[in-house]
């Protein structure tokens, strides 16, 4: 009972610090953004620190890495990056085309290859999403190591 008790209290506090989202969601956005250029700012600052040819030989490297990759996810996995859930919503909705409710035992009738295809889908779908999640990571690492090879502007004076 404990345990239910902290799920619903933990609910309820997520869902109050969530409420601003959808009350105000531009004012939560800009918010939002405010946060990550301070924080793009500081990472791009301590990378700053480091040598700079040092910088620019890890910025070719990345750069060549995620070249390399988009070349290699568009060969296995097409545009699953555009197409979102799409792919698997299809698939189920053909392997559960012919299912009546209550049929539970038709909702599952498929033979070793058919079942053998489906886990391979899912798992290349799966495996799809994760390298979506790696690419983006590579795609920070580029823009911060760019960020951090170009000069630092020139801080203004402020005005009296």
């Amino acid at each position: 009972m404990d345990m239910i008790g902290g799920f619903i209290a933990g609910g309820v506090l997520a869902a109050g610090r969530g409420i601003r989202q959808f009350s105000q969601p531009r004012l939560s956005h800009a918010h939002e953004m405010d946060e990550g250029l301070a924080h793009w700012q500081a990472v791009v600052g301590e990378l700053r620190g480091f040598p700079r040819v040092q910088r620019e030989r890890r910025l070719k490297f990345v750069s060549t890495l995620r070249t390399n990759m988009i070349e290699r996810m568009g060969m296995m996995h097409g545009g699953v990056q555009r197409l979102g859930p799409f792919p698997l919503l299809i698939a189920l909705y053909l392997q559960f085309r012919g299912w009546k409710w209550g049929d539970w035992p038709g909702a599952f009738d498929v033979g070793l290859l058919g079942a053998l295809l489906i886990f391979a889908m899912v798992l290349l779908y799966l495996l799809g999403w994760m390298l979506i999640g790696l690419r983006t990571r590579l795609d920070t690492y580029v823009a911060l190591l760019e960020g951090s090879t170009h000069e630092p502007e020139p801080s203004q004076p402020t005005p009296l």
